[in-house]
């Protein structure tokens, strides 16, 4: 049995929506797809990629949605904040990107601090 790796939790419910709706169906879905696998710990039909700073993007292998997220961990819990979601432009992250995912990193960070 895999050991599972934490739960989702979103930078910004709103924002998040949003974003997820740029990338078609089938991908969206499949995206979720990858998440939730990865969440559980099971490692089979994605791609992960690290980009420093606990900062990973994660997608379906061949599908053009990716989750730009890191981890969290609290007392009792690990959390997979999401960060970013978009549609595949390059092999790539586009750097404004991950600088917007670092950014949301680092106002998630401080909000969790303050509660």
């Amino acid at each position: 049995m895999q050991r599972p790796r934490g739960t989702w939790t979103n930078f910004d419910d709103e924002i998040l929506v949003g974003e997820m709706r740029t990338i078609p169906q089938p991908d969206r879905g499949l995206l979720f797809f990858a998440m939730q696998r990865f969440a559980k710990g099971d490692d089979a039909g994605f791609t992960l990629k690290a980009y420093g700073d606990d900062l990973f993007v994660l997608k379906k292998k061949g599908r053009s949605g990716r989750s730009l997220f890191f981890t969290y961990d609290e007392a009792d819990r690990t959390s997979l904040v999401l960060l970013l979601a978009y549609k595949k432009e390059s092999d790539e992250a586009p750097e404004n990107l991950i600088n917007t995912a670092r950014e949301r990193r680092g106002s998630y960070i401080a909000r969790r601090r303050q509660e």
